[in-house]
């Protein structure tokens, strides 16, 4: 297996027979997830595959994150776990992809640091989210409790959820709870009163669609994967200021899709057998809070 990436679409068959038993290595391992995923489109690019390391070490652990943090190799190599399945990017690009002649120290080190402690970094971000249903964000709904709650089967770009009622600032608290977070912003009233929630998929500038649906349902509360200022975010602002009872609660990205990582625990734990220990390790969030006031 070379380089950064092993190839997603041709594969050794072997049996199951064969590999249990002995210390399988971290290409053998990757083999069995990706083969439990399914094939991506040949014709489509993926950010998807090995991004760094070795894939014929034994493997003695896996590390399940959203983020590959340079806290999270820490941990797993404390723990002396040598595989770290992550969701988003380890060196800050959507594909990973760095130039040579764009090279910047903070990569680089980060490279050192997973040669040192002899860690191998695989992306499940396409595959994942393929699944039926969509395994993240079918994570992010079970650990909100929101699928009894459910009023359509439509996940993007909105799904809605109809909620006991309770207001703004409540459901903002309970959210941040459940993801294990200490913070997160709001835009509208927090004694706003919310019944109907839209769990929005991301906002990245071209979203008409999305607000389209927002409009149309009349959402109390809006809970977006991420945001940009001037398309949601600024509909949310305005439709406050012109009287109109609604509201928006950004947790921010890695912290809601890292509830779907989580939920992938057990599957990855059923996926690649009970001889290599499978451990959650949260990513935590980005942000600090200051409060200027």
């Amino acid at each position: 297996m070379d380089g950064r990436k092993l190839n997603l679409y041709v594969r050794q068959e072997r049996s199951s027979q064969e590999l249990e038993g002995q210390k399988l290595k971290i290409g053998e391992v990757i083999e069995r997830i990706e083969k439990k995923h399914g094939i991506l489109p040949i014709a489509e690019k993926t950010c998807d595959g090995m991004i760094y390391g070795d894939a014929q070490r034994p493997c003695t652990g896996i590390v399940l994150t959203c983020s590959p943090s340079v806290p999270v190799i820490q941990k797993a190599a404390d723990m002396g776990y040598n595989l770290i399945w992550c969701h988003e990017p380890t060196f800050y690009h959507g594909y990973d992809e760095i130039p040579p002649e764009l090279s910047f120290s903070t990569a680089e080190e980060k490279k050192r640091l997973l040669d040192q402690y002899r860690i191998t970094v695989y992306r499940d971000h396409d595959q994942v989210h393929r699944e039926k249903p969509d395994r993240i964000y079918q994570g992010i709904v079970d650990t909100m409790g929101w699928e009894p709650l459910e009023e359509n089967q439509k996940f993007f770009p909105v799904s809605g959820y109809r909620v006991p009622e309770t207001t703004l600032g409540r459901l903002a608290v309970q959210i941040c709870r459940k993801l294990c977070i200490d913070g997160a912003r709001i835009i509208g009233d927090a004694q706003m009163k919310v019944r109907t929630i839209g769990l929005a998929a991301h906002f990245f500038g071209e979203d008409l669609e999305c607000l389209t649906q927002i409009d149309r349902n009349r959402y109390d509360v809006i809970v977006p994967l991420e945001t940009v200022d001037w398309t949601v975010v600024s509909y949310v602002m305005d439709a406050v200021a012109l009287g109109k009872p609604v509201g928006m609660i950004n947790v921010g990205h890695f912290n809601l899709e890292e509830a779907g990582m989580r939920a992938m625990q057990g599957w990855l734990k059923e996926t690649v057998g009970q001889t290599i220990p499978v451990q959650f390790i949260p990513s935590g969030n980005m942000f600090g809070w200051v409060n200027a006031v």
